[in-house]
């Protein structure tokens, strides 16, 4: 790990009712001053600004104050991860689209194509 990269981590499960503000409340007893990056309604990404005190952001003081529905990884875990369903996801082959046999939607009304 390269000592000068302040530790980042993904936040998933989030919900509505969750703020910025509620993320940065969880993570600055613990960690200190945070970055938040949302990704989508339902993650972001926190980036702790001081390392030094970030040593052990995973520990029980981060974790004790997350709702039990929001899922803590590390951001190199969670990027091997998605890389890892990306890459499983697509074998490289397409599929093949059946055309169905039938009535086709035309200007003026249906009509068959039999």
């Amino acid at each position: 790990a390269d000592a000068d990269q302040r530790p980042v981590f993904h936040l998933a499960n989030l919900n509505a009712s969750i703020r910025t503000s509620d993320i940065v409340q969880w993570f600055e007893a613990a960690v200190g001053q945070v970055q938040i990056e949302w990704l989508d309604d339902t993650s972001a990404l926190v980036v702790a600004e001081d390392k030094t005190r970030a040593r052990d952001p995973m520990g029980a003081s981060v974790m004790g104050n997350l709702p039990s529905f929001v899922v803590l990884t590390e951001y190199r875990t969670w990027l091997k991860m998605k890389t890892k369903e990306m890459t499983m996801g697509h074998s490289g082959k397409r599929k093949r689209i059946q055309k169905k046999k039938g009535k086709r939607r035309r200007k003026g009304g249906y009509r068959s194509c039999d």
